[in-house]
């Protein structure tokens, strides 16, 4: 126990640079259970009559139990099983204690009670401060948890589990209190001394704490779920008169708002951009603080979008649990380079930069501070130009364009346009775009420069290809040579090649292992290549050799897609260093596909679903490793949007985001048709690079 307070009074004051209580205690009682376990913390100011010698003005307590019969740690099973839960539950304790030092910046550690804010003074039953700032109905604590505990998010503890189906449902109307104790409550006064309406009893306000001077409100009685509003839950209480009754009130372990939304910020920002922003708005809070960071009526939610690295991360992690009209959101692109959405940039054609469709829906610089960023992989000895401008008003952002794995290869402009030297090698880039003033919309695109090459000739980095789907290309020298890459899933089946729009081209294909395994000549009499039985499944890549220059168009076609055996592909793993891309086809509504990636701790990775038709819209759920026994298998994000385009018209919004690896592991996304929709081919990007968060100090 020692030890691990020690570890995070030191990670919070020393790396986050957050107040923490100044004398830090813990107290042990003997039960006849068998193992350690944390259930209560105090906090309050040290004075008269016995301050600390060392000047130190607050305090926190955190209370144990422990078994007479507990051997923690007498073998790495016990320590696993046993200290895995105890460190989660005294780090759930300790998360109270640091969210009340946030609560009150500069003015100690001490809870603010009931007691603290007179009848006469309470604002509106909408905004009670003494429900809101009531710590113990708080859920941040079971997010601080979850990130402080040595496992991150292993314990085992069922009441702690993340809830990844859970939403906030909105009112939409200027009495919403969603997650607060005066959200039903009849009367702002003090009901201990006043009474209740029928159909209500008088609730301590402070979840039985021991605060003097115990205030109540009137909350509705119930005897089951469907008699309480939205957020609120029908569980025993106590009352002011020290009896206990059935009423609706808020409690943190139903209500997942934070531990979700925290996690989501977590695996997006990373933990230190998450734990930093979640306790620097906590000390912002004046009203109700969950309402006012949905809304963004209050300053909760504008300062948790001060940090405007992770606020896209952040409007992403509140708006996916958040089912009302009312969302104010905080940003549309991504910030960070490694975070940008990969688009297709294979053509001389224009890939627009679009969010969405129609003048509503073109990115915005949300203000002065706000950059906007996109990927694309670059193909060495090739340019690219990049053209941006202000829409609807006059003047363009500043741009640069930036290799990922070289910082240090950059070309700028300040004048909207910047276009590229031939790139120095093949990889990820990114288009950075910042507009340098306030609120304002903005237009890009971005292309291959007429004359360069647009696809590689590598088999690492051959253009997945979706069974009979054609991909366009360019010969824009005789001699060119562009790869192209198909997954044969099942064997023995058939494969047919085709080359359409050059007078003359030769196939030269390769198996699995990326060994040759055959050639053949094309024409535009005689397009077509059939290959016959192929004696292995697997990735079989082909490269179009030209001999004339011109665009075409190449199709691979697998006997066993006639009866959709591409649909069912299994997992997929990617393979490179850099990442990779896949395609693939979902025929009907219910086919899923998986994709994993081992990452190292804090390893990012940025995932988009880019070349779809219009119309189509996918989903992309992501799956924490399985050793993270807290999530429980459970999809830690699911993203609907977040990409800047699917398709290279640009008429269709993208299906992405970012993930930081919290723990090291095998990571998964499953990819589908939204809801509603149906979709024919697309392909996925991973985009990695040598770029990693911020690890977590050593043990």
């Amino acid at each position: 126990m020692y030890g691990w307070l020690s570890y995070w009074q030191y990670l919070m004051s020393n790396r986050l640079l957050q107040e923490v209580p100044e004398v830090l205690t813990f107290a042990f009682n003997v039960f006849s259970g068998s193992d350690l376990a944390c259930g209560q913390s105090n906090s309050g100011n040290l004075g008269s009559p016995s301050p600390d010698p060392n000047g130190s003005a607050t305090e926190g307590t955190i209370l144990c139990g422990v078994g007479y019969l507990d051997d923690v740690g007498h073998d790495a099973i016990h320590e696993y099983n046993t200290d895995g839960n105890a460190m989660f539950g005294a780090a759930h304790e300790y998360g109270h204690l640091v969210h009340n030092c946030a609560m009150q910046p500069g003015l100690g550690c001490d809870r603010v009670g009931p007691a603290a804010l007179t009848v006469a003074a309470r604002p509106p039953v909408s905004s009670w401060r003494p429900a809101v700032f009531d710590s113990a109905s708080e859920c941040t604590a079971q997010f601080v948890a979850s990130l402080l505990s040595r496992y991150k998010y292993f314990s085992r503890l069922e009441s702690e589990n993340y809830a990844s189906t859970w939403m906030y449902e909105s009112y939409n109307s200027s009495s919403d209190d969603f997650g607060t104790m005066s959200q039903d409550s009849s009367s702002t006064a003090d009901c201990s001394t006043v009474g209740c309406a029928p159909g209500f009893v008088c609730v301590q306000t402070d979840h039985g704490h021991d605060v003097s001077g115990l205030s109540g409100l009137c909350e509705r009685a119930c005897t089951q779920p469907t008699d309480c509003q939205r957020a609120l839950y029908c569980l025993p209480t106590m009352l002011t008169n020290g009896s206990t009754a059935s009423a609706c009130v808020m409690d943190s372990y139903y209500n997942h708002f934070w531990d979700t939304v925290g996690t989501r910020l977590v695996f997006t920002s990373g933990w230190q951009n998450a734990l930093m922003s979640s306790l620097y708005a906590a000390s912002g809070q004046r009203l109700n603080a969950t309402r006012d960071l949905v809304l963004g009526t209050d300053s909760y939610y504008s300062r948790f979008l001060n940090q405007a690295s992770s606020r896209f991360e952040t409007t992403r992690a509140v708006q996916s649990v958040y089912s009302g009209t009312g969302f104010v959101p905080g940003d549309d692109f991504p910030d960070p380079l490694d975070h940008a959405a990969a688009v297709p940039v294979r053509s001389t054609t224009w890939t627009p930069i679009w969010w969405g469709n129609g003048a509503a829906a073109y990115p915005r610089f949300e203000d002065y501070s706000d950059a906007d960023v996109v990927m694309f992989r670059g193909v060495a000895g090739s340019a690219y130009r990049l053209e941006t401008w202000f829409h609807g008003t006059a003047g363009s952002p500043i741009v640069e364009i930036i290799s990922l794995d070289n910082l240090s290869t950059y070309w700028s402009s300040y004048s909207g346009s910047v276009t590229t030297t031939p790139l120095p090698t093949t990889g990820w880039y990114v288009a950075f775009v910042w507009g340098a003033t306030g609120t304002t919309d903005w237009e890009g695109q971005i292309r291959v420069e007429p004359g360069h090459d647009d696809l590689s000739s590598a088999i690492a980095e051959a253009l997945p290809m979706a069974h009979g789907v054609s991909a366009a290309a360019q010969a824009h020298t005789v001699g060119d040579a562009d790869a192209f890459q198909i997954l044969v899933p099942v064997d023995p089946t058939t494969l047919t090649l085709q080359v359409t729009g050059l007078s003359s081209a030769t196939i030269l294909l390769y198996d699995p292992t990326g060994n040759f395994y055959g050639s053949q000549a094309v024409s535009s009499s005689s397009p077509v290549w059939s290959v016959g039985t192929l004696p292995a499944k697997g990735y079989w890549t082909w490269r179009v050799l030209a001999n004339v220059t011109g665009t075409y168009a190449t199709t691979g076609t697998i006997g066993c897609g006639s009866s959709n055996c591409d649909a069912t592909p299994g997992v997929r793993t990617v393979r490179q260093a850099w990442g990779d891309r896949f395609a693939g086809r979902l025929p009907t509504s219910a086919t899923e596909h998986v994709y994993r990636i081992d990452l190292a701790e804090m390893q990012g990775v940025s995932v988009s679903v880019s070349d779809t038709q219009p119309g189509c819209a996918t989903q992309v759920s992501v799956f924490a490793p399985s050793s993270m026994t807290n999530l429980a298998n459970q999809a830690i994000m699911r993203w609907t949007d977040g990409a800047a385009v699917a398709d290279a018209a640009g008429g269709t919004p993208g299906t992405g985001g970012y993930l930081d690896a919290l723990n090291a592991g095998i990571y998964e996304f499953h990819v589908r048709p939204a809801p509603g929709f149906s979709c024919g081919a697309y392909r996925i990007n991973f985009a990695t690079s040598a770029l990693r968060g911020v690890t977590l100090p050593e043990w």
